[in-house]
């Protein structure tokens, strides 16, 4: 029973609450109020946007998210609050939920117990739409929908799933798959017939057991020479170490004697004869310090020369007096240039005074006289005349001062910075004497000239180097003559031992016999390993031959196996068709039965229905896809009487099929009905058992038989 609705931006219907209750409730209103509206926005809630006329339902000029229906219906016991808008949906109940479109409209249809799409058909009747599926395809329509919501389409689910998951169909294949499987096993049985007698042709059992104990004689004998070969290789390897360690011993004399020839040789060519000494001293240590104090005497003579050099290219005595006395006489010099350079300077300045203090006018600017005729101007322009001469004379003479002094400081600085040999006295003060009353100083070498000594320093040097070289070789002499004494003394000790040691070896073996006997057990032994091997390889035939004749009796026995169980799974699936084809036919036989059977069951409710509603006593049937009233068809009817029939038939469905719906929503049932056929349906309405419906109308018989009255 649905209890509330809840519209936002649906249609018309901006905003719309109704509460419901239950009984029979008839919705009235204006044309156009929104009356049908109400009756499509339970089915969006309920099974969502394919339940409406189409996909506009939002109201003019609002958001399609903002279209929003809630409806809070009473089921088994249980409240249901459904919310559903275009884009989501939603069921809470008992503390669950559910959500997405398709997962509402699946939960609606399931506690109904409706097939999908089949709940908009039966309990919602909209306008002109009264008659449902009754004359649809020509009545072919409520054929379809009885028979969906009888579920008789899981007959041929069942008939398409077991042609699917088991064999059906023709059973010619099988058949010759059990024939060829028979031929097989027949003609395997005597393949094994066959190998058993070719079995009394192969070596026995008690064959290869003798040749395996010929096998494991000759193994055994293998291994005795391989023993007896070892012995003889050890008595041989032997023999041939004591020969060669004798050898060897006698080797080390051999080498001892010529290493003894050789030193005594060296020392007989190193002679008695020392080297000899050099003539002259031989005393190093003199000969280093005479080469000393004549290298210093030599320096003597180095500076001397480099001095007398110099002095051939220097300049003295240019002035008359000191150094010091020179750059006081400069000092002097710039002072008197310096003022005779001010006074060139000031002297123009002093004319230029003069100049200004001349009258220069030629006319009185009060008389307009001459005034070069008056004679105090001539005789002050006179005057000052003379006193510019006087300076001029003075600039002259000036300006001859300033050059004359200029090029003595010129000379005196060149004298003083010509080069001077002071330095040469400075760092050498007792091999040289300095003359400093002129500038520049003269300085002259103190004494006598020394004299060059290089030929002398080569000399003694050379005899040096003499007397070096000679101790070096008497030393080696010396030392080479001892080594040798060690050496030849070492050499014969050496010599002794080898003698001692050669006398103590043990006479020289016959390795030729041990290595002729080692090869003939070799020879020997390769002769048993080779009838060995042949033993092995008559063992291994007749074990192959045995293993083959086996493995193919083995693989014809599994191959009679396989073609018996090829032969029984054939004629098990041969069965199995068998009794699958005839469980199909059974099931198609079944399907007319059963659907006869239901519909005898809803045209019985129909033709009692239809009866009490019309109010004569009617026969509903049905033949092939055309339904029948008292043997003639619907279509002879009156549209009025197709509609009662058609509710007839939707009520008969709904208590049939659906016993868990509780109400039913009608839109204008009646509207080409007289008012006594109306008033007669509209009873029967009441009296169905439904415990709640909802009924648009615009007549007033509805309101007095409803329970409860809605105005939009």
């Amino acid at each position: 029973m649905i209890t509330k609705l809840y519209l936002k931006n649906f249609r018309q219907h901006r905003e719309l609450t109704l509460d419901l209750h239950p009984g029979f409730t008839a919705l009235r209103g204006q044309n156009e109020a929104g009356k049908s509206t109400v009756l499509e926005a339970t089915m969006f809630a309920l099974f969502g946007i394919r339940a409406c006329r189409n996909n506009d339902i939002c109201s003019w000029g609002e958001q399609e998210k903002s279209v929003k229906v809630e409806l809070w219906l009473m089921l088994n016991g249980e409240e249901l609050h459904i919310s559903r808008s275009k884009l989501a949906a939603e069921i809470n109940y008992a503390g669950q939920t559910v959500t997405g479109q398709t997962e509402c409209t699946k939960f609606i249809e399931s506690q109904l117990q409706l097939q999908p799409g089949l709940g908009p058909k039966l309990m919602i009747a909209g306008q002109q739409d009264i008659q449902g599926v009754l004359t649809q395809k020509g009545g072919q329509a409520a054929t379809e929908l009885i028979e969906g919501l009888a579920d008789l389409e899981v007959i041929d689910r069942i008939i398409n799933g077991l042609q699917a998951k088991y064999p059906t169909g023709s059973t010619k294949i099988v058949e010759s798959r059990v024939e060829t499987a028979g031929s097989m096993v027949i003609g395997r049985k005597d393949k094994i017939n066959q190998l058993s007698l070719a079995a009394t042709t192969l070596p026995t059992e008690e064959d290869i057991g003798r040749e395996e104990t010929a096998v494991g004689e000759l193994r055994q004998q293998y291994v005795n020479l391989g023993e007896e070969l070892a012995v003889a290789k050890q008595e041989r390897d032997e023999a041939n170490a004591t020969n060669d360690k004798r050898a060897k011993v006698i080797r080390r004399l051999h080498a001892a004697e010529d290493n003894l020839k050789a030193l005594e040789a060296s020392r007989t060519a190193l002679g008695n004869d020392a080297p000899p000494a050099p003539e002259g001293e031989l005393d190093t240590e003199v000969l280093e310090a005479g080469i000393r104090q004549f290298k210093a005497k030599q320096k003597h003579f180095v500076l001397y020369t480099e001095f007398m050099e110099e002095k051939a290219t220097a300049v003295e005595a240019l002035y008359a007096g000191s150094r010091a006395e020179l750059k006081a006489e400069i000092n002097d010099l710039i002072e008197k240039l310096d003022t005779a350079k001010a006074d060139v300077a000031a002297i123009p300045q002093r004319i230029e005074t003069l100049l200004a203090k001349k009258v220069s006018a030629s006319v009185c600017g009060f008389c307009d006289k001459d005034v070069s005729q008056f004679p105090e101007v001539a005789e002050k322009n006179a005057g000052l005349d003379k006193q510019i001469g006087v300076q001029r004379a003075e600039l002259a003479h000036r300006k001859g001062e300033v050059a004359t002094l200029s090029d003595q400081l010129i000379d005196l600085r060149t004298k003083l910075n010509k080069v001077s040999l002071v330095d040469w006295y400075d760092r050498n003060p007792n091999s040289f004497t300095i003359d400093a009353t002129v500038c520049p100083e003269i300085v002259n070498w103190k004494g006598e000239p020394p004299a060059d000594l290089k030929g002398e320093i080569l000399e003694m040097e050379n005899q040096l180097a003499a007397v070096n070289r000679w101790k070096v070789a008497d030393a080696q002499y010396s030392k080479q003559q001892g080594n040798l004494d060690r050496q030849i003394a070492e050499a014969k000790h050496l010599l002794h031992e080898e003698q001692e040691a050669v006398a103590a070896l043990p006479p020289c073996l016959d390795t030729a016999k041990l290595s002729a006997a080692v090869d003939k057990l070799h020879d020997d032994q390769l002769a048993t390993a080779k009838a060995l091997e042949t033993a092995k390889e008559r063992v291994a035939t007749m074990k192959d031959q045995a293993k083959e004749h086996n493995q193919k009796l083995a693989e014809a026995r599994q191959s009679l196996l396989d073609a018996e169980l090829q032969l029984a799974e054939s004629k098990e699936e041969l069965e199995e068709i068998t009794f699958n084809n005839n469980l199909i036919k059974k099931l198609r036989t079944v399907r007319p039965e059963i659907a006869n059977k239901i519909w005898s069951n809803v045209l019985g409710a129909v033709s009692h229905y239809f009866s009490t509603m019309r109010g004569t006593k009617s026969v509903v049937s049905k033949l092939e896809d055309v339904f029948l009233v008292d043997g003639s068809p619907v279509t002879s009817y009156s549209g009025s009487t197709q509609d009662v029939l058609g509710l007839a038939l939707r009520v008969a469905l709904i208590r049939t099929f659906l016993p868990t719906c509780n109400f039913m929503l009608l839109d204008e049932p009646f509207a080409a009905c007289d008012d006594g056929r109306q008033t007669a349906a509209l009873g029967f309405l009441a009296s169905a058992g439904f415990e709640q419906l909802l009924v648009i109308t615009h007549e007033d018989i509805s309101e007095t038989v409803a329970d409860n009255l809605l105005t939009l």
